[in-house]
């Protein structure tokens, strides 16, 4: 039912650089999930002799989305309040004179049937070939002020080169609790042992999800001398990762350094799990 459409604008907002994380399994993508900026994805041409509207195949709630495929690879039924749903999606679309301009829109609605999210954007290349080909893209959107219950969201795709616009491709999700001390761990840590003061260095963090609903993980980070009994936050705002029920997602910093030697202890405070690295005088 396409009680609502919109793409009513002509202009769009472009590409976000967007926060996240990536999954770790068979289906891992290499992306940098602070900074990911995902653009669509074709798999080829497939031929057409007559102009059609955008088709979209297949949408949902993510865990992540960073390459063609993670609409079908990743998908999930709900999210953690404070975490961003990632509404990904597939949809074919025709190349016209070597191009293809589409833009894409997203609308979620809450649990009264109000909107409580909006979000579009646009893609204009060069293209090889001509005809019908298959794209994939996930516009996120912040659940911090979001209700706890089940949300709704629908999805339109136009083909700015022509003006025909996709039907609505609709789907629903729950926004729920994030994950506590008895839901998740920290499953593995990749970061050195030691590193010397000023020294840069990135790290990333496993998270397992041993409950039995799909979530995330929303935490502030804290860090002390192991030498304090005090701890400090460290993270101005908090950091999030969306994992499946019974699978491990990923988390990745940006880079630290630190001026004092002596062994820092951090700990993911919504789990209570720690890890240390040892900080070495030059």
């Amino acid at each position: 039912m396409n009680r609502r459409r919109y793409l009513a604008a002509s202009g769009a907002l472009g590409l976000s650089t967007l926060a996240g994380c990536t999954s770790s399994g068979d289906n891992d993508s290499e992306s940098d999930p602070t900074t990911s900026t995902p653009t669509p994805t074709t798999t080829g041409p497939t031929t057409t002799s007559e102009p059609a509207a955008p088709e979209i195949t297949d949408s949902s709630l993510l865990t992540g989305w960073g390459a063609f495929g993670d609409t079908l690879d990743k998908q999930v039924t709900g999210v953690g309040q404070g975490a961003s749903a990632i509404i990904g999606f597939r949809y074919e679309a025709n190349v016209i004179d070597g191009s293809i301009d589409i833009t894409e829109q997203v609308s979620v609605h809450g649990p009264d049937d109000n909107r409580v999210g909006l979000e579009e954007s646009t893609d204009n290349q060069l293209v090889d070939g001509e005809g019908r080909q298959y794209w994939e893209h996930a516009l996120y959107f912040d659940t911090s002020s979001w209700e706890l219950g089940d949300h709704s969201y629908e999805v339109l795709v136009r083909n700015n080169a022509t003006g025909e616009v996709s039907g609505t491709a609709e789907g629903s999700f729950s926004v729920v609790e994030p994950l506590t001390d008895q839901d998740a761990t920290i499953s593995g840590v990749d970061a050195p042992d030691s590193v010397s003061t000023g020294e840069p260095y990135a790290f990333t963090l496993e998270f397992a999800n041993v409950s039995d609903r799909d979530s995330s993980i929303v935490s502030s980070l804290s860090v002390k001398y192991e030498s304090s009994s005090e701890w400090s936050t460290w993270t101005e705002d908090p950091i999030w990762c969306n994992v499946a029920e019974g699978e491990s997602n990923t988390w990745s910093s940006g880079e630290v350094s630190w001026d004092t030697p002596g062994t820092l202890e951090f700990r993911v405070d919504a789990i209570d799990e720690t890890w240390t690295v040892d900080v070495t005088g030059e």
